[in-house]
């Protein structure tokens, strides 16, 4: 009965098993807090840049779009490229590295 328990246990006691969830965790906080400062100070920008002389104001070519939608656009695109990057870290490296725990543990 304490069989998946003991199983259970041994994988969180491997070094491997520990090192995984530290890259992972690493990452996943770098991540968000580079989302965190590209977001909060794209707001920060549009809230004390309010006047019509401002960057963030001003119009693109003659028409009616600003910058701060441009800005806004490519922080949409810069977040897909974020996914995009983590994406691709965790089906090359922690993949990897859960196959190398599951080989280690024989499942």
């Amino acid at each position: 009965m304490d069989e998946p328990v003991d199983a259970v246990r041994a994988i969180m006691a491997n070094p491997r098993f520990q090192a995984l969830v530290a890259e992972r965790r690493r990452l996943s906080w770098s991540l968000t807090i580079i989302m965190f400062l590209v977001y909060f100070g794209f707001i920060l920008l549009v809230a004390f840049n309010k006047t019509d002389g401002g960057i963030i104001s001003q119009r693109v070519g003659g028409g009616t779009t600003s910058i701060a939608i441009l800005a806004g656009i490519g922080i949409l695109i810069f977040t897909f490229l974020l996914n995009g990057l983590y994406i691709l870290i965790a089906n090359s490296k922690f993949d990897r590295m859960t196959a190398e725990l599951r080989q280690e543990v024989g499942r």
